[in-house]
């Protein structure tokens, strides 16, 4: 896969790209850069999502606020969202792997929180609403790629460079590039 990669970019990008892909194939947690782009907001998809994202913003609002209790309340509302959400967007399609990453999310607001880290609260809440808009957007339009659909392409991928084909390889590492970008446009 790197040689592919490496004969359609010869840059530092195609290096980002594949540790990016070997992350997201692995299951292993990513660790995403926050930006200061205002959040996203989920106008679209179930009205579940609608609730989690007016309680994530409830939850960033009380926490600016110090009123602890609130931000408690709130979070817990958003878990409760959550559990009924996750079951949908996964029998929709989104990727385990964005589906646990959202868990992730609120167990670390939960523990900016319990710990009164304003700041911590401020980038998880950011974090979350930027995953949920993302995975909102795949349900919705059901325009993100799919785990197997990646992996097949992989798959196809070490099968042509194998057999020294490199035009399927230079395809496929298209294919790839822009199914990454696809998966990135959420973060």
């Amino acid at each position: 896969m790197l040689l592919a990669l490496g004969l359609l970019y010869h840059t530092h990008e195609s290096g980002v790209l594949l540790s990016q892909l070997e992350t997201y194939l692995s299951g292993q947690p990513a660790v995403t850069a926050t930006t200061n782009t205002p959040p996203q907001t989920t106008s679209a998809g179930p009205p579940q999502a609608q609730a989690l994202a007016q309680e994530l913003q409830s939850t960033q609002l009380a926490a600016r606020g110090q009123d602890w209790q609130l931000a408690s309340s709130e979070m817990q509302a958003a878990e409760a969202s959550w559990a009924v959400l996750e079951n949908t967007y996964g029998k929709a399609g989104v990727s385990s792997t964005d589906l646990n990453g959202f868990t992730a999310d609120l167990a670390n607001l939960a523990l900016a929180i319990s710990e009164k880290n304003v700041g911590q609260v401020q980038q998880t809440v950011t974090n979350a609403q930027k995953s949920l808009a993302w995975m909102t957007t795949n349900y919705v339009s059901g325009s993100g790629p799919t785990f197997q659909q990646m992996s097949g392409l992989v798959s196809d991928l070490n099968t042509a460079a194998g057999q020294q084909d490199w035009t399927r390889v230079q395809q496929d590492a298209r294919l790839l590039e822009q199914m990454m970008q696809s998966i990135q446009q959420g973060f």
